[in-house]
């Protein structure tokens, strides 16, 4: 690991957001989660992790976004070139 920078940021009493990058020598790594609390537990409501190489291509992202409901998974997903 090269460096990173990570963010924690209170949206209202339930909701908070974390996320940053983290860099590395041939790559970096985005992160973003929203994470709810509830009952005294944290549950990650969404996440994204964005994996690119040094010329900013993607390698793999990972995301539980709606939007491939055939998958068995569903909504966990990863995208791939």
């Amino acid at each position: 690991m090269v460096s990173s920078g990570i963010q924690k940021r209170k949206v209202n009493d339930f909701f908070g957001i974390i996320e940053g990058i983290i860099v590395f020598e041939k790559g970096k790594l985005d992160v973003l989660e929203v994470i709810r609390e509830l009952d005294g537990k944290f549950l990650k409501k969404k996440y994204k992790y964005h994996f690119r190489n040094i010329e900013n291509e993607m390698i793999f992202r990972y995301d539980n976004m709606p939007h491939h409901k055939q998958l068995e998974n569903f909504p966990h997903h990863k995208h791939s070139p």
